[in-house]
């Protein structure tokens, strides 16, 4: 059964979320600064606001540039034939979706 949420509830994350973009501070830094925990906010975010993974997303890479994103990568995930490596600077959200997206396709 889909648990539901008042709308008080959902308004009152959305102003919370809203307010950490335009503070200019990292989610961890401003969930700190307002008492929020890390988990929750991400939870909120992704109910609130969903990321669309797309084609326009990702940027394929020639031989070259791959073998040199490979270098500096910290995380690299292969299945069925993709790849995905995700460099020191990587946006942990990205990481997410990527793993949500390969969840879909039965990784």
């Amino acid at each position: 059964m889909s648990r539901g949420f008042s709308k008080e509830k959902k308004l009152k994350w959305g102003q919370l979320i809203l307010q950490q973009r335009k503070s200019g501070l990292s989610i961890r830094c401003w969930c700190q600064k307002n008492k929020v925990t890390v988990s929750s906010f991400y939870i909120w975010q992704d109910r609130l606001f969903p990321k669309i993974l797309d084609r326009s997303s990702f940027k394929e890479l020639s031989p070259a540039q791959e073998k040199a994103s490979f270098n500096e990568s910290t995380i690299s995930i292969e299945y069925q034939g993709f790849c995905v490596h995700l460099g020191q600077c990587s946006d942990i959200s990205a990481l997410i979706q990527c793993l949500k997206a390969l969840k879909e396709v039965g990784c």
